[in-house]
């Protein structure tokens, strides 16, 4: 694991940030997990820069009776994921493996298709059959 410039949050009780063998974070990260969620990242991930992970609002947004609507949910990345620069993943995302997660993006639900590019605000699968490698060829 390679972390450069990453900071961990845990806010509240039984948080947990779990990052796989082999994932490297290369520059500034952003990792918040409050009220009892998780952040879970694979194995062999590869991350950009200036990314933003929240599993929650930080505040309570409730409806005309007073009752909170906006529970937090936890994130989970899978396996040989690239996160491009400037992405912004929020609560109850899920995200498969071998995926690559376009500069510029924002997740914020449940993705299913693994070996897809998924890129734009919000974040949808604008490709699929396809992988990344480390090395340029």
């Amino acid at each position: 694991m390679f972390l450069n410039k990453a900071d961990l949050y845990c806010e509240d009780n039984n948080n947990k940030i779990i990052i796989g063998n082999k994932t490297a974070i290369y520059g500034e990260t952003h990792l918040a997990a409050i009220e009892s969620t998780s952040i879970i990242i694979g194995e062999d991930c590869m991350f950009s820069s200036e990314i933003h992970f929240r599993t929650g609002d930080s505040h309570s947004i409730v409806n005309s009776e007073g009752l909170r609507i906006n529970p937090s949910e936890n994130i989970t990345i899978g396996d040989h994921v690239w996160v491009g620069t400037k992405v912004i993943v929020l609560k109850g995302t899920n995200v498969p493996k071998d995926c690559i997660i376009g500069a510029g993006s924002l997740l914020c639900k449940n993705y299913d298709e693994p070996n897809s590019v998924i890129a734009g605000s919000p974040a949808r699968v604008l490709k699929k059959d396809v992988n990344w490698l480390h090395e340029r060829i």
